[in-house]
């Protein structure tokens, strides 16, 4: 094996190393968070939190990248949580829409890590409450939720992308 060899086989185990780790830091918080109750009239209203681990891969190894962990975080504390019911469809849904905005709008390089995060918390919301819609065949929620949903996750958006943002600033992945 020629030293290139080794070394590209090398960064590939590095990635993978550093992908199983955050996905499982994902895992960690998406559970955690599901114990946390915000005491707010809008049933539902969660921080987040796994998705600075989103928003983090996405900035540092792509859509890809973040789209697969998304996925694989989604399954599995699916799984281990409640099991592959509605809100696991919920939660599929808003990840999915949340990642393809979200790289989109990073892509286009005219958005700070807070606005990405922000837009892919509005994303998410909006595919869960469309899941739902469709679930329960009713337009009501389009009406009476969204709008608060929408104005919470200008929050929890806010909160998840400066915390991710602060991340990438104070994190060296190159030795990590």
């Amino acid at each position: 094996m020629e030293r290139k060899d080794f070394i590209d086989s090398d960064s590939r185990l590095k990635k993978a190393l550093q992908m199983s780790m955050l996905l499982s830091l994902s895992i960690v918080l998406q559970i955690a968070e599901s114990f946390i109750v915000i005491p707010f009239f809008l049933p539902g209203i969660k921080l987040g939190l796994a998705n600075i681990v989103t928003i983090v891969i996405l900035y540092i190894y792509g859509i890809r990248e973040a789209f697969k962990v998304g996925v694989m975080r989604v399954v599995i504390s699916g799984i281990l949580r409640s099991g592959l019911g509605i809100n696991f469809l919920f939660s599929l849904n808003g990840m999915m829409l949340s990642v393809l905005v979200s790289g989109f709008l990073k892509k286009t390089g005219k958005f700070s890590v807070i606005g990405v995060s922000i837009a892919g918390a509005n994303f998410h919301i909006i595919a869960q409450i469309v899941t739902a819609s469709f679930i329960y065949r009713t337009r009501l929620l389009f009406i009476s939720y969204l709008p608060y949903m929408l104005l919470v996750t200008l929050i929890t958006g806010s909160i998840t992308g400066y915390l991710a943002g602060e991340v990438l600033k104070r994190t060296d992945f190159e030795s990590f």
